[in-house]
């Protein structure tokens, strides 16, 4: 027999999402996976599941993806966060829609054992540097409007941070 959450999740067209910005010194955690992933970086983040508020969800992806307990968080005070945007597949689930909230960390500790299996490790990149790093993607998924536009969405953040002088 089917649960009730797993009914819902497969038949989900809308996902809530949490996208982390850890900033440890002036600069920004990314997850390198440049040896595997075409765009080279990755911010921790993804869907937000049942029951969990959107604080959980970026602890269990920043732990899952990159190894990292993040502590401090907090949802960016920006009038365009939440983000949606449409037409997503991930994981083989197709989101018609999705909003995505951007939250700022500090790292408490890195324990590789809390560690999914992309064996991806956490680099720190200066703020230009991610900069620099998110334009070049955007130039590369020009005619991929769903990844251009979260590119584009994710610069903004970036660019709000470094505004309000979170990042160096």
């Amino acid at each position: 027999m089917l649960s009730i959450s797993k009914l819902i999740l497969e038949n989900q067209t809308t996902r809530t999402r949490v996208g982390v910005f850890i900033i440890q010194n002036g600069n920004i955690l990314v997850a390198d996976a440049s040896r595997t992933y075409e765009y080279k970086y990755f911010f921790p983040g993804g869907g937000i599941e049942p029951g969990e508020t959107y604080k959980d969800a970026a602890v269990r992806e920043s732990k899952e993806e990159i190894g990292v307990v993040p502590k401090n968080i907090k949802m960016i005070n920006h009038p365009k966060n939440p983000y949606k945007y449409c037409g997503l597949k991930e994981h083989g689930f197709r989101y018609d829609c999705s909003e995505l909230i951007w939250v700022t960390a500090e790292p408490s500790r890195r324990d590789a054992s809390l560690h999914d299996s992309y064996k991806i490790e956490p680099i720190e990149m200066s703020a230009n540097d991610v900069k620099d790093w998110l334009k070049w993607c955007i130039n590369k998924t020009r005619s991929d409007l769903i990844r251009n536009t979260k590119y584009q969405l994710d610069l903004v953040m970036l660019n709000h941070l470094i505004q309000t002088r979170q990042v160096n």
